[in-house]
C-alpha cells in the first residue's frame, strides 16, 4: 500500500467524509495555487517542527507565516524549544517528502491554526506530491485531537508581543 492510501484508508477507517483530487505534482503553496486552483486561505500547510527532539505538526494556512512564539506559548515550552524538523528527519522518520505531509494519521502532536476553522472545507497533503485530500477542519480537529490556537505570524507584529 503507498502512502496516500495509507491515509486514505486511516480517514475512511475514522470515518471521515474527504475527496482525493490527483493532479501534477505540487511542492510548494504556489505550485497547489496553480494547478488547484484554490484560495490560498483553504490551503492547509503541513509544516513539521521538533519540540525538544519530538516531531509535531502545524497546520497553517497556505500563505500564512508560523510564529513558533505564539506556538511555543500554545504548548507550554521556551521559544528556543522549537526548531522546523530537518529534511533528513522527516523523510527517514515520517517515510514522507516534503510537500506532501498530511495532518493526520502520524501519531503526532498537531496544532491547528484558528483560522482554518472559518474554512468549510481546507486541502492539505496526503502522503503524495501529486494527490491532494479535501476535508472539514472540525474534522481534522476531531481525528488528530488538535490544539486550536493563533500560531501565525500577524502582518504588522511579527514574533512582537503586543501589550
Amino acid at each position: 500500500m503507498n502512502e496516500s492510501e495509507r491515509f486514505k484508508r486511516f480517514l475512511e477507517d475514522a470515518g471521515v467524509r474527504h475527496r482525493i483530487i490527483v493532479h501534477e505534482q505540487v511542492v510548494t503553496i504556489e505550485d497547489v495555487r496553480r494547478v488547484l486552483e484554490i484560495p490560498y486561505k483553504q490551503m492547509a500547510k503541513s509544516l513539521v517542527l521538533e519540540v525538544d527532539g519530538d516531531l509535531m505538526i502545524a497546520v497553517l494556512p497556505g500563505m500564512s507565516p508560523l510564529d513558533k512564539g505564539k506556538l511555543a506559548r500554545l504548548l507550554g515550552v521556551s521559544k528556543s524549544r522549537v526548531r522546523f524538523a530537518s529534511r533528513e528527519r522527516i523523510e527517514g522518520e515520517l517515510g514522507l517528502q516534503m510537500g506532501g505531509i498530511p495532518p493526520f494519521g502520524l501519531d503526532r502532536v498537531v496544532v491547528l491554526a484558528e483560522e482554518l476553522l472559518e474554512q468549510n472545507e481546507i486541502y492539505c497533503g496526503c502522503g503524495s506530491l501529486n494527490k491532494t485530500v479535501v476535508l472539514s477542519p472540525l474534522d481534522l480537529k476531531e481525528i488528530t485531537q488538535a490544539r486550536i490556537g493563533s500560531i501565525c505570524r500577524s502582518k504588522e507584529g511579527g514574533d512582537r508581543l503586543r501589550g
